[in-house]
């Protein structure tokens, strides 16, 4: 931070001095600061990645093979398996389920893609949607 001074002749002198850096840390709140409007930072952090390849909760390739192979095999989408694995939540609504949401997706989306290096199935973009979507058929 930078200040004016006055030296002993009456001039102006800038003078530079460097301000500590306040941490917050949960243990030091404010009178001010309540539940309601509580800082990002202190607030507790997302729930770690969950595995979704285990037998028990999970999907395999091989699991993701044969229910997409159920499902018809053709013009299918990531999301309709990623409901098998946790329920499509908005952000707005629940924080932590979308973030699960999020995770079960992105976790079938890498299978599909791991399935298409096999050739065991093909990915091909959706010309009909507006978003960039893509339909997964099965060789």
């Amino acid at each position: 931070m930078k200040s004016l001074v006055r030296t002993s002749k009456g001039t102006f002198k800038v003078k530079s001095t460097l301000t500590p850096e306040i941490e917050f840390t949960p243990k030091s709140t404010s009178p001010i600061v309540s539940a309601e409007n509580m800082p990002a930072f202190l607030k507790p952090k997302k729930s770690t990645k969950t595995n979704f390849s285990n037998k028990n909760s999970g999907m395999s390739k091989k699991s993701l093979l044969e229910a997409m192979i159920k499902a018809g095999g053709r013009n299918l989408t990531t999301q309709q398996f990623a409901l098998l694995l946790a329920p499509n939540v908005k952000k707005s609504e629940d924080p932590e389920g979308h973030h699960k949401w999020d995770q079960a997706h992105s976790h079938i989306r890498s299978l599909a893609r791991q399935l298409e290096k096999e050739g065991k199935i093909k990915i091909r973009k959706d010309t009909k949607s507006k978003q960039l979507r893509y339909l997964y058929t099965v060789n």
